[in-house]
């Protein structure tokens, strides 16, 4: 477990003593470890295990000149290590990534960052130059915050510890964006005094100032139209498994989230498969609803994972499987400390984020230190092309057009006539005329409970309640579309970060591995559903790997269908802090708080009515007015 936080001052004003206590009252508070270089205005500090400090720093060069704090975790390690000793870079052992990562910047430099495969964040201090040099991962797994205020730099991977030692108030247009799912940037935070490295880039600050400049960006990708169908699905299924493999390298008692989807499934069957070389065991856990509730019937969707995780049980004995419901789970206390610690509020719907804190929970009773998740799988093995029709309508192909919608959403009868007719719309109309239909005349891009927002406060931050169309409206061909989905890899980092902190867990992605990201931008839209099939390169690759009976499955999996009377067993709660909200100055400001009890009211007469909006801005409301009011002695 790795936390790295410090500060850098031109004006040599640092008192160590002093900076040790703002970072202790900032949580930074366990087992430190603290580098201070006398004359020379610096400050490095890094938190983690007992006795780890051999493996992961504060480094210092041999020669006394740099000075770096690292947070990595390497893929391809061993090819990073036969470049170092071609070199003759001296290595042992004992070298951990961290140490690795260091060595790699005394020898490569900046460029360093082109010899690295996987999650970091570097932070080198250049003593002779007197300059900070910072970096983050290709992706952006490994989390990096910042604030330059005066003469100094304050970095930590988690903002909250930026933000109390600067005193920043919250950022009330990131409050804004979010409660109107609307981007305000990969720099920005909650925090007004604190901005997010982004992906792909390096910082710079000296007496020059600061530079912030990218070094990677997806964006350079393009389709490979000579692959085919056959080495697509081939080569994703390699790289997916080397993935699998390199993760489980810094696994102990390692476990996944499975459910009855591809993703988590392909992931765990992976690795069960791997961990089976040397016979070892898999603990998967599955969310399924509360028993003793009737729920909705949904047409083409099933609501309860648990017989699929059993099938995936089934095929590889070393698996052992949880079911995990949520009956008598409170949101509140794990949102509390989650937003104590993160300050973030990435998430779609923290009620539907609240099973992964229970498998988290059991992880770290059974001493895992990794859990597995397959959150960017629709973006790397398992993206269904939604945008091709429109593709094939703006290239004039009509016929192909008319084919592959049929085919890939199973339309019929006047249903059919007039989604294609939409579609066709949607390929040539102005990205404003398109947000206006979908507004005023189809309504398909509204939600219900927007009413919860204010309309004033969203209008003093140049937004309103339909803002979020703009964003779902500007893409009309899939691969802009997919290097614009990689930029929520980055959003989630924060909250792996917290967990790690939390629970002493590493929540690693391997559907977000960079190798194989960059393979899946350049495959063809088409291959995506290909021949009227829906994931079909996943369901190809996945042959023999999964079971046919979900590989093969065309129902989707509904998460969460019991979302109100979760929301039931937080009413009296949420009634309570609705009524201290009602009388905070700035939330009152934001919230139509009496319309939302209006609506609580309602909802124990309609419990079982499938209702995901509620829970989703429901959700958002709570998380928001939780982080404001932790945050409110720092005031604009």
């Amino acid at each position: 477990m790795s936390l790295i936080f410090g500060f850098f001052d031109l004006e040599n004003e640092l008192i160590p003593n002093q900076v040790y206590r703002l970072f202790t009252r900032a949580q930074a508070d366990s087992k430190n470890e603290f580098h201070y270089l006398s004359g020379a205005h610096f400050f490095l500090a890094r938190s983690g295990d007992e006795g780890d400090a051999i493996k992961n720093g504060p480094f210092v060069s041999e020669d006394g000149r740099y000075y770096g704090v690292i947070d990595a975790r390497l893929d391809r390690a061993d090819l990073l290590v036969d470049k170092l000793r071609k070199h003759n870079t001296s290595l042992s052992e004992e070298d951990s990534h961290n140490s690795l990562a260091f060595k790699a910047y005394l020898l490569f430099g900046k460029d360093c960052t082109s010899h690295l495969q996987g999650d970091f964040a570097l932070v080198i201090y250049d003593s002779l130059k007197e300059e900070i040099w910072c970096s983050r991962d290709h992706l952006g797994i490994s989390p990096l915050f910042y604030s330059v205020i005066d003469s100094t730099l304050i970095f930590a991977q988690l903002p909250p510890l930026v933000a109390a030692m600067v005193n920043s108030p919250i950022n009330y247009n990131y409050i804004a964006n979010y409660l109107a799912f609307t981007d305000s940037g990969v720099s920005e935070t909650a925090f007004k005094a604190v901005s997010s490295l982004p992906a792909g880039h390096d910082l710079k600050f000296s007496s020059s100032g600061l530079r912030v400049s990218s070094y990677y960006s997806v964006d350079k990708v393009k389709e490979n139209e000579a692959l085919s169908y056959n080495e697509a699905a081939t080569k994703l299924l390699e790289l997916m498994s080397t993935s699998v493999r390199e993760r489980l390298n810094s696994a102990k008692h390692p476990s996944t989230m499975l459910s009855g989807g591809l993703d988590s499934s392909t992931v765990s069957c992976l690795a069960a498969k791997e961990l089976a070389k040397n016979k070892e065991r898999l603990q998967t856990y599955t969310y399924v609803p509360m028993d003793g509730n009737t729920y909705p019937v949904l047409p083409g969707v099933f609501i309860n994972e648990g017989p699929y995780a059993f099938k995936v049980k089934e095929m590889y004995k070393n698996i052992d499987c949880s079911l995990v419901d949520l009956k008598g789970v409170s949101i509140f206390p794990y949102l509390e400390k989650h937003l104590k610690y993160s300050g973030s509020l990435e998430v779609n719907n923290f009620y539907n984020w609240l099973w992964s804190q229970e498998f988290l929970k059991r992880c770290k009773s059974r001493r895992s230190n990794v859990l597995f998740s397959g959150q960017m799988g629709n973006l790397s093995i398992s993206y269904n092309g939604r945008l091709y029709g429109l593709e094939l309508v703006r290239k004039g192909r009509w016929k192909e057009f008319v084919r592959y919608e049929l085919n890939t959403k199973n339309l019929k009868g006047y249903g059919a006539i007039r989604y294609l007719t939409y579609q066709m719309f949607c390929a040539v109309a102005p990205s404003k005329l398109r947000v206006f239909v979908d507004t005023h005349i189809s309504r398909l891009g509204g939600h219900s409970y927007n009413w919860m927002v204010k309309d004033s406060f969203l209008n003093r931050n140049g937004l309103n309640k339909r803002s979020f169309l703009v964003a779902n409206s500007v893409f009309k061909a899939d691969l802009p579309l997919r290097k614009k989905m990689t930029a929520f890899i980055q959003k989630l980092a924060v909250h792996s970060k917290t967990y790690e902190q939390i629970y002493g867990v590493k929540e690693l992605d391997p559907t977000a591995d960079r190798q194989l990201i960059e393979y899946s931008l350049t495959i063809p839209s088409k291959y995506w559903s290909y021949k009227g099939q829906n994931r079909a390169l996943t369901r190809e690759m996945t042959k023999g790997l999964l079971p046919d009976s979900l590989r093969l499955n065309n129902k989707k999996g509904r998460q969460l269908v019991d979302s109100n009377h979760l929301i039931m067993q937080d009413l009296g709660e949420i009634k309570r802090r609705i009524a201290n909200w009602k009388e905070h100055p700035q939330l009152e400001e934001i919230f139509e708080f009496d319309k939302v009890l209006s609506a609580l009211d309602s909802l124990s007469l309609n419990l079982n009515k499938y209702d995901p909006d509620l829970s989703t801005f429901l959700s958002r409301m709570i998380a928001v007015c939780l982080l404001v009011e932790m945050n409110s002695e720092r005031v604009n």
